[in-house]
Order: C-alpha cells, then structure tokens, then sequence
C-alpha cells in the first residue's frame, strides 16, 4: 500500500509588523458574507503573494486570521470576505468607511496555478475566498478542473460572486455546491478522479472536512498508487 501523498506549499512571511489601515468600503455580498476593503493609512503597507492572509485586528483588540481575496493592485489595498455570524455582530458594526484599523502579516503559503495535471478545489463555507487568487491566475487551462464548495447553507450569491469570473476564464472548470454532506463531497471527488491518471487536490476547510477527505478519499485512491497529491493550510 503506498502512503498518501500530503504536501505543504512552501510559508513565506515577508512582514510581521502592525500596520494602520483605513477602511475604503463595504460591501454585503450575500445574506452571510460581507466584503471588506482596506487601503494603507500611510506609506507602509503589506507586501503579499497569492495564496496568503493576513491578520485583523476586531474591536475587542483580538486579531483574527482573513484570507486575502485580491492579487495587490495600485492602492496596495486588501479585500477581505467575512462570514457574518451572532459572534462578531459587533465586529462588524465597527467597519465604517474611513475608519482606522490595524493589521498585520502576511502569513501562510503561496501558491500560482500550474497545469501538470487535473486540478480539484476543496473549499469550505469563507474558504472559497482562498482560491480567488489562484482560480483568477489560471491562463486558459485544458486539463479538467473541479470546484467543491461545502457551504453551511445554500448561499448561491457568494458563489455566484466569484463562479462568472471563473468560468469565463477556466473553460475546464465544473463547479459544485454541496450544503454540509460530507459523503455526497466525497462522491463528487471520487466519480471525478477515477477516470484520470493524477490529480492535485487543493484544501481550505475545517480539520474535521479534511480528516474525512484524506480517510475516505486520498486514501482510498492512493491504496494502489499515489494518484492524488493534497495540498493543505491555503
């Protein structure tokens, strides 16, 4: 039996300082998920690759962890997507336009599209946020691409958010929207990969969808020989 094969990308954290940003503006982009973007207060800013996130720090002086949405662009700004829940009701009333507010990093692993093989995105609930980088560098790919987003309800707003974009510009790309049903995820994964020779499978999720897909899935496939490689911590 071969061992499955899990990989970690490789963890830059090009800055660790606290910096002061001002909010531009905010957006709800769907009944659970609300778009924030912050540009620099001064002439510091964070210096970010694709694939990272960053810290923010909420009004009770917690920092909280938001993967960054954009590649950087002229105002050095950074978009952030929040999930709006009873716990940080009173986080989110905070973000005025024009506030201040500090944040730090980046942190985590970079990552660019390359096409060696059929490519699978894992995603659940925010964590779709993580993939818009890497999904928008994709030149015109051939090979097939899968995109599972396991959503705590159906929110087909957030996902519609980013799906127009994707699709116009991944030809290959199927997307599929599952409400908390770990072995229909698995399923979909499965009827997938079979036809293919090798797979790269991309995660962004809670540890206990992870530890279901490596239990039900990688290894699974990987009992015969090591046919997908699985990419964690985006």
């Amino acid at each position: 039996m071969h061992v499955s094969t899990y990989r970690k990308l490789p963890e830059i954290n090009c800055s660790m300082s606290v910096l002061e940003y001002t909010i531009d503006h905010v957006i709800l982009l769907s009944a659970t998920v609300l778009k924030l973007y912050i540009i620099p207060a001064s002439d510091d800013f964070i210096v970010y690759e694709f694939g990272q996130y960053c810290k923010l720090e909420g009004i009770d002086g917690r920092f909280r962890d938001f993967s960054i949405v954009n590649s950087m662009d002229a105002q050095k700004g950074i978009e952030l997507h929040i999930r709006i829940s009873s716990k940080n009701q009173d986080m989110l009333k905070d973000f005025i336009p024009g506030k201040k507010v500090n944040v730090t990093g980046p942190f985590g692993h970079t990552h660019f599209f390359e096409e060696c093989c059929a490519t699978i995105f894992i995603a659940e609930g925010i964590g779709l946020a993580a993939f818009n980088q890497i999904m928008c560098s994709a030149k015109s790919p051939t090979l097939p691409i899968l995109l599972v987003w396991s959503a705590r309800e159906n929110d087909e707003n957030y996902l519609s958010f980013f799906n127009e974009q994707w699709l116009l510009q991944n030809h290959c790309l199927s997307i599929e929207s599952v409400v908390q049903d770990n072995k229909m995820i698995v399923d979909k994964l499965l009827n997938f990969t079979h036809p293919l020779k090798r797979v790269r499978c991309y995660f962004a999720g809670s540890p206990d969808l992870k530890n279901h897909i490596m239990t039900h899935y990688v290894n699974v496939i990987n009992t015969f020989a090591d046919k997908v490689i699985f990419y964690d911590n985006l």
